[in-house]
C-alpha cells in the first residue's frame, strides 16, 4: 500500500490529470480505512463507515474532481498512519490519525462551503 500511496503522490506533484487517479485513490482508501474500520471488530462502525464512503464517492461527481492538493495532502496524512503503525508507535499513530481525521473533516466542510 505505500507504494501505491507515493505513486499517487508522485502523480499528484507531476499534476496528471486528477480523473486518472481517482481509482487509485478510491484503493488506498478502502484499503487502508477499510483495514483500520475492521481492526476495531465492530460491525456498527464497519456499517457506518461504509454508507459514508457511499455517500462520499455519490456526492463527488456533484462537486467536481478531487484536487492535485487533496491528493498530496492525504498521500502525506495515510503515509504518516502507515509509517507509525509499521513503528509500532503507538502514539505516533494515534497522532496521525487524528490529525488525518480532522483534516479530512476540515477538507469536507470546505469543500461543502464552496460547492455551487
Amino acid at each position: 500500500m505505500a507504494q501505491d500511496i507515493q505513486e499517487l503522490r508522485t502523480r499528484a506533484e507531476r499534476r496528471d490529470a486528477p480523473t486518472s487517479m481517482g481509482a487509485l485513490h478510491d484503493g488506498i482508501e478502502d484499503r487502508l480505512h477499510g483495514g483500520i474500520v475492521a481492526s476495531l471488530g465492530n460491525q456498527t462502525i464497519r456499517k457506518i463507515h461504509k454508507t459514508n464512503m457511499d455517500r462520499f464517492r455519490l456526492m463527488r461527481p456533484q462537486s467536481g474532481t478531487l484536487s492535485h492538493d487533496h491528493f498530496i495532502t492525504a498521500s502525506v496524512e495515510h503515509s504518516a498512519i502507515i509509517e507509525a503503525a509499521k513503528a509500532r508507535d503507538v502514539q505516533a499513530a494515534r497522532d496521525a490519525l487524528r490529525q488525518h481525521i480532522a483534516a479530512s473533516l476540515q477538507r469536507s466542510i470546505m469543500s461543502d462551503l464552496f460547492t455551487v
